[in-house]
């Protein structure tokens, strides 16, 4: 696969260390070169034995261990027989950098640095103009930008139309890119003449949900069913099973809406007994690779092993999916992790549709690994395992309809009434 340029994110804050880690009481500022290479010799052993991640982004012209030479090459070299812990933290920061990771859930965590993470979005952005397929041309059907007028005929390629919700004998199309990077125009043929139209980040996830979290909430709005699941975090309060018989009750609906949007994830088993009773099946349709070694299994084991295991899925097998109707998924780039599971869940139902924008892309790497350098204390989260899907990192999952809204869920509803 191509790797995107990564752009970091930086996070400065004043408590780096995650409370399931000891904290050091009285942190050192420098430590000395030998201390140093030790604690580089345990940073490059978790990487190379225990980041699932390590194959997936090496390739025969760069490997980590070619990364690693050039800060073995400075430890070996230097004049001063002490060197900081923040300009050490700094090199293990760049020296990841230099694979163009993405990977939203590996983390380092810094005694004077902050956090460094390693994830990115690749974001779509659109105009304000639709269009509809007439024959093999575009047709403005709506704009709001005064270059354009409706009903003028566009040529625009084809990797820049995103599918937005129509009537269902027509065609609607939404004028964008996918981009790694903020993107602010987009060039356009409209009446033979080039034009440079505006871009805005979809609107879906424009308002960030700030209420009370829930599980699932059912409520009717016009005569169709909906269920919001902004969390999945484990609440004795809210049971799998009580998640099950919510989808056993709602199997007679011709049509159900469960909004995602928002959804940072938790336990996916939420998700997967919901599908279960609602579809009385459920699938992921993911293959899980899971890293087995001296550091994933017990930290600094002195016996060195390093194993994988398989779990492949045959896919989704649409004999089994028990619910008629209409399941329809509302997501946006906050639907991550266990949220963005759910989405792989809710696919098990034979009439799936997904609506919004992209998830987050926060699952192909995951299940957590906590280890601390033994002198600098740096602390680094290492997902263990691999989740290969229907998605991939900072991509999500793409919405079978786009929706360029701050109100996703109305536009479906209205869509749902008039289609």
């Amino acid at each position: 696969m191509t790797k995107p340029y990564c752009f970091e994110r930086y996070i400065k804050t004043e408590t780096c260390i995650p409370k399931s880690i000891e904290k050091v009481s009285e942190p050192r500022i420098y430590i000395t070169v030998n201390e140093a290479i030790e604690d580089f010799s345990a940073f490059k052993s978790i990487i190379l034995y225990a980041y699932s991640g390590r194959q997936y982004w090496e390739s025969p012209s760069l490997t980590f261990n070619d990364l690693f030479s050039s800060i073995d090459n400075k430890l070996h070299n230097m004049d001063s027989a002490k060197i900081s812990i923040s300009e050490l933290s700094d090199w293990y920061h760049t020296c990841l950098k230099g694979m163009k990771i993405v990977d939203n859930h590996l983390t380092i965590y810094t005694l004077y640095n902050g956090i460094f993470r390693f994830g990115a979005e690749y974001a779509a952005y659109f105009t304000d103009v639709t269009v509809e397929k007439d024959f093999n041309s575009y047709r403005v059907i709506q704009s709001n930008d005064k270059q354009i007028n409706v009903g003028s005929i566009i040529d625009v390629n084809k990797d820049n139309l995103f599918k937005t919700l129509s009537p269902s004998d027509k065609e609607y199309y939404l004028v964008g890119i996918r981009s790694w990077t903020p993107v602010e125009t987009i060039s356009v043929e409209c009446n033979g003449k080039e034009i440079q139209l505006p871009l805005h980040k979809c609107r879906a996830s424009a308002n960030k949900f700030t209420g009370r979290r829930n599980h699932f909430i059912h409520s009717d709005v016009d005569g169709i069913s909906v269920v919001t699941s902004n969390t999945f975090e484990l609440n004795e309060n809210y049971t799998f099973d009580m998640a099950k018989t919510l989808g056993k009750n709602l199997q007679s609906k011709k049509a159900l809406i469960w909004n995602l949007s928002d959804n940072s994830g938790g336990s996916s088993d939420y998700a997967d007994y919901f599908i279960r009773g609602l579809n009385g099946y459920s699938e992921c349709n993911t293959n899980v690779a899971i890293l087995h070694s001296n550091y994933t299994d017990a930290s600094y084991n002195n016996t060195p092993y390093y194993k994988w295991d398989y779990i492949i899925d045959e896919g989704y097998d649409y004999s089994k999916s028990m619910y008629k109707g209409f399941l329809y998924v509302i997501m946006n780039s906050r639907t991550a992790s266990s949220g963005e599971t759910a989405i792989g869940y809710a696919k098990s139902v034979e009439k799936c549709l997904t609506c919004g924008e992209n998830s987050y892309g926060c699952g192909v790497f995951g299940e957590l690994k906590y280890y601390q350098l033994p002198y600098s204390k740096t602390t680094m989260a290492v997902p263990s395992k691999i989740f290969l899907g229907d998605f991939e990192e900072g991509k999500g999952y793409t919405p079978d309809y786009w929706v360029d809204s701050i109100d996703v869920l109305s536009e479906v509803l209205k869509w749902l009434k008039y289609k």
